[in-house]
C-alpha cells in the first residue's frame, strides 16, 4: 500500500490525503480510519505543545 502523504503538511491536508486514498482505494477504509486517528492523536499533541509554549511565554512576560 502506498499513497501521497506528507508528513509536514496541515492536519487538515494530511487527513485530505488519507481521505482521498480511501476514496481511491489504495488504503482500506478500516486502516484509514486508524491513520486519521492517528494524525488527529499528533494533532492534539501539538496544540498541547503550543499552548504550554504560550501559557510559558505569558508568564514569563508577567514576571518581567
Amino acid at each position: 500500500m502506498e499513497f501521497n502523504f506528507n508528513p509536514q503538511a496541515s492536519t487538515s491536508q494530511q487527513v485530505e490525503a488519507i481521505l482521498a486514498a480511501m476514496a481511491e482505494g489504495s488504503v482500506p477504509v478500516d486502516l484509514g480510519k486508524q491513520l486519521i486517528e492517528a494524525v488527529r492523536a499528533l494533532a492534539d499533541v501539538r496544540a498541547v505543545e503550543n499552548l504550554e509554549e504560550r501559557v510559558a511565554a505569558l508568564e514569563q512576560k508577567e514576571a518581567r
